[in-house]
């Protein structure tokens, strides 16, 4: 069996993992690497000559679009981090957990000119549980991609995996998740938006779920939904606290509540809560506390 040789296009732990742990695999040959947003500079001509002696370009940590002059001239297959045709664009997979989506996963298509759009090779689907966070299943997808893909690269380099154009009636554009988005400043949507916030950006792979109160930070280990434990969905002020219990703090939202559990500060000890909240107090947009 011939192996198809793979320059792979992109920076980081995944890619830096990729290539050390293929170094022998029997599908392919990593003939040499191109960082992250090389192609997009004025001397992206200098990595040129690995493009062409290559069977296929993989990128895989590339935080770019790769210029049209680039991906019309040779063949590079792109890994992105999201269910295609669906969801495209950045932090595609956690998206489809803000959304409710049982699935995350990655997706091999051709790269083309269109975010995320080029014919489609493979799409690898992860389940995952509404209790998981992002953290539990990362590393069941990363495995799957240092271990599964160079077949896929050989079938895909060979013919074997045969493309097909993007079909879907319903399609996601998504931006990049920040850490800021994990400040809660306002409690103003419905509480599964709030846990779902949590399972994307939940440590250690996220940067976490934090609050301010009267200066200080508070991080906060975990969010429960409190329709999921009997707490109705009723009227009052948003982002009142309305229950102080078992060192968690029960914030009103939107539709119910939010349970904060594992709260603490930035020295990592976790502190009673009693000591700094009062049933009936309101949590305001810019981390302040009125009564």
């Amino acid at each position: 069996m011939n192996t198809a040789k793979v320059v792979v296009i992109g920076s980081g732990h995944n890619s830096e993992r990729f290539i050390k742990e293929n170094i022998n695999n029997h599908y392919i040959k990593v003939i040499g690497s191109i960082p992250d947003g090389a192609l997009n500079s004025c001397d992206y001509k200098e990595y040129e000559l690995l493009l062409k002696k290559c069977d296929i370009g993989f990128t895989l940590g590339y935080s770019k679009i790769i210029p049209s002059i680039i991906c019309d001239q040779y063949f590079i297959v792109n890994l992105h981090a999201g269910i295609l045709p669906k969801w495209r664009g950045f932090s595609a997979n956690a998206w489809a957990i803000m959304n409710g989506e049982k699935e995350i996963g990655y997706s091999l298509h051709r790269v083309t000119s269109t975010l995320d759009g080029g014919a489609l090779y493979y799409v690898k689907r992860i389940p995952i549980e509404e209790e998981q966070t992002m953290s539990d299943v990362y590393g069941v997808m990363i495995d799957s991609i240092v271990n599964d893909c160079p077949e896929m690269l050989y079938k895909i380099a060979n013919n074997i995996y045969i493309s097909e154009r993007q079909k879907c009636t319903e399609i996601t554009y998504c931006t990049r998740f920040y850490a800021q988005m994990g400040n809660l400043r306002s409690f103003n949507m419905e509480a599964q938006y709030y846990v779902n916030l949590y399972r994307c950006m939940a440590k250690p792979l996220g940067s976490g779920i934090s609050f301010w109160h009267k200066g200080e930070k508070f991080n906060v280990g975990k969010i429960k939904n409190g329709i999921k434990y009997g707490v109705a969905k009723y009227i009052c002020n948003e982002g009142r606290i309305v229950n102080i219990e078992n060192n968690t703090l029960w914030v009103k939202v939107k539709d119910s509540v939010i349970i904060l559990a594992e709260i603490r500060k930035d020295d990592g000890k976790e502190v009673r809560l009693e000591k700094y909240f009062k049933n009936g107090q309101l949590l305001s947009d810019n981390g302040e506390l009125y009564e």
